[in-house]
């Protein structure tokens, strides 16, 4: 709790010396902030809401994909 005073403190004293430039650190930081909540919320809907494509509708019955690394794990998997 005491680094967190001398924290506080500090930043006031520096807020009443150079009240411009501690406006701009706050742009900065709410930018950054919003940035990551932006991509929270990016992720959400590519994991969550947005809607899976049809490859069948998408490429036709007879279509077919080469998949590389089929010997083991995912590959595999896929290929079956």
């Amino acid at each position: 709790m005491n680094f967190i005073k001398k924290v506080n403190l500090i930043l006031s004293a520096l807020s009443v010396m150079y009240p411009k430039t501690m406006n701009i650190l706050k742009v900065i930081g709410a930018l950054l902030v919003l940035r990551k909540v932006l991509k929270v919320i990016a992720a959400f809907y590519r994991t969550f809401i947005r809607l899976r494509r049809n490859l069948k509708k998408r490429y036709g019955r007879g279509s077919w994909a080469l998949v590389t690394g089929s010997s083991d794990g995912i590959g595999k998997a896929i290929a079956f």
